[in-house]
């Protein structure tokens, strides 16, 4: 993961209130950390618990959900779009992206991402 990409997870997870997540260079991904324990929060299988809007369509949907974004697919012109309020009502946050056949989740995903990201640089 670029810095700049490690920058962005972290503006996102802000946004969405997420302070108990770190970047675990081990795993180089997002995962829940428990700030009482100075530990790592494992599922039950004993593996980090990762955050990864980009490759998870549960997460993608959560960041969607958490940073009130309208979501839009149509497979006739083939594009997602995505919506979200920017702060204030006047403001308006637009991304498309165009639905590759192979994967429109992973472009939904993408488009999602981009907005997120978009949304918490607005709030620096």
């Amino acid at each position: 993961m670029t810095p700049e990409e490690k920058e962005e997870f972290e503006l996102v997870a802000k946004a969405c209130g997420m302070e108990d997540w770190r970047f675990n260079e081990y795993s180089q991904c997002f995962c829940h950390y428990n700030t009482k324990m100075q530990s790592w929060y494992h599922d039950s299988f004993g593996d980090h618990i990762e955050w990864n809007p980009l490759k998870d369509d549960g997460d993608a949907f959560r960041l969607a959900v958490v940073l009130h974004f309208l979501v839009d697919t149509s497979t006739s012109i083939k594009r997602v779009g995505l919506m979200a309020e920017n702060g204030t009502l006047d403001k308006w946050l637009f991304h498309y992206n165009d639905l590759d056949a192979e994967s429109p989740y992973a472009a939904t995903r993408l488009a999602i991402w981009r907005a997120a990201v978009t949304y918490a640089r607005s709030l620096k």
